[in-house]
Parts: structure tokens; C-alpha cells; sequence
């Protein structure tokens, strides 16, 4: 299936990769240190901030959350910050280590748009995971979310945005 980021990506998601892909210039990918909080600006409380914990073996890899989403819906969550996304302890939890240990082989951006219930509520969220690293490596995962109204725009499986996609933006 090919895919127009033109016009599947909300706006959001759009300036986030290009604000991603600036920050990346020539490179595979950003390092950590080229990211400031202060780019972002209110998208901050849509971000994860993600540091893959024992990533030598990403069948196994698990997740420390350095920055846990503040948006309304995940505020209802339990508190993430500092905490191994396998401390989640409900029915998402396999879905969100596939989710990170995709990003993590991909080491590109890496989309996502999945309904799911939560608290009793369908939702659509879509997400966005960039990758930080140095010389290759990922040494950290920032996953952006956008909560979509009713939308068919869903992928059961993670889609690697490649350059060839990116170019489009």
C-alpha cells in the first residue's frame, strides 16, 4: 500500500517530522542533545521521551520513560516518569513493547494509528516514534501522539516512514 504523509498525517504530525528531519540534517539521526524541550513548545505534553533500557537484544528490550505524556487522557494513567513500560499492568502492554522495539530496529520515524479502548472509551490515537542516537545507535525514542476523532485512517502494524516518504513533507 503507498502512502501520501501529505494528506494521511495530521498538520502536527507533519511539523513534528520536519522539525525531526531538521534537527537530523545529514545524519541517520538526531542526538539527544540536539533536542530542546523549548521547540516543541505545547506539543510537550504529547510527547513521550523514551530511553531503551538492555537494547542489545531488542527481542527483549524494555522501555524507561523519561517523559510520560501529560494530555488529559494518559493523565488518568498511573504516574510513568522514571518507570519501565513494562510497569504498565493492563492489556497494552505487549502492544506498546512491539510498538518500541519496532522504532528501535527501524531507526527511523515510525507510524502508527491504532483505535483502542480506553477507560471504556474508543479512541483513535495516532503516533509518531523518532529516534535520538549517535553513530547509529538509538539512545533514545520520542513517540508524539495526536488523538484523532472518528477516523478510518488506522494501521494494525507499524509503518517505517522512510526517506522516500519524508520527502513528500
Amino acid at each position: 500500500m503507498t502512502i501520501d504523509l501529505s494528506t494521511s498525517l495530521a498538520d502536527v504530525e507533519k511539523g513534528m517530522l520536519r522539525w525531526w528531519l531538521h534537527l537530523r540534517g545529514d545524519r541517520t539521526m538526531p542526538t539527544r542533545e540536539d533536542f530542546d524541550p523549548l521547540d516543541i513548545g505545547n506539543r510537550l505534553g504529547w510527547i513521550h521521551l523514551l530511553e531503551p533500557i538492555g537494547a542489545e537484544d531488542v527481542d527483549t528490550a524494555d522501555f524507561r520513560y523519561l517523559v510520560f505524556s501529560s494530555r488529559p487522557s494518559v493523565t488518568m494513567a498511573p504516574e510513568m516518569n522514571r518507570k519501565l513500560v513494562s510497569d504498565w499492568d493492563d492489556g497494552r502492554l505487549s502492544q506498546a513493547l512491539y510498538f518500541y522495539r519496532f522504532a528501535l530496529r527501524a531507526k527511523a520515524p515510525v507510524w502508527l494509528s491504532l483505535g483502542e479502548y480506553f477507560r471504556k472509551e474508543y479512541l483513535c490515537l495516532s503516533r509518531i516514534t523518532m529516534p535520538f542516537g549517535v553513530d547509529g545507535k538509538v539512545t533514545h525514542l520520542m513517540t508524539h501522539m495526536v488523538h484523532l476523532a472518528e477516523t478510518d485512517l488506522t494501521h494494525s502494524e507499524p509503518m517505517v516512514l522512510t526517506d522516500d516518504l519524508l520527502k513528500g513533507l
